[in-house]
């Protein structure tokens, strides 16, 4: 009975915990989505362009959450997470509009609300 009892709750915790980061998952996929939407607009890089962008972005927000889970040199690791990004947004995109998403990127960044 007992031992029922403790596989019950095994399962339920690990029920919500994969829940929650599913649901984590799919917020940090429609950020990315939305983020190379806009993107998009504003630079107007293609459909191949954007698809590769969302990939990258995807994964960048996986890693840095990965990262931030981490307490040891976390700060170095998004640091070096933000380097191969960059690298990435350089392949993908033209000089141009690399140059483009670094400046609206950064106004994006200063015009933030600050959090309390």
């Amino acid at each position: 009975m007992k031992k029922i009892l403790l596989l019950s709750v095994l399962f339920a915790f690990s029920a919500i915990t994969f829940g929650q980061n599913s649901i984590i998952t799919d917020a940090l996929q429609r950020s990315a989505e939305a983020k190379v939407q806009e993107m998009q607009q504003l630079i107007r890089f293609d459909d191949y362009q954007a698809e590769q962008l969302e990939v990258m972005q995807f994964q960048f927000l996986l890693d840095v959450r990965r990262a931030e889970n981490r307490t040891f040199r976390t700060r170095r690791r998004i640091e070096r997470l933000q380097r191969e990004r960059n690298a990435t947004l350089q392949q993908i995109l033209t000089p141009e509009q690399y140059i483009r998403w670094n400046a609206i990127e950064s106004s994006l960044i200063r015009n933030m609300p600050l959090r309390v």
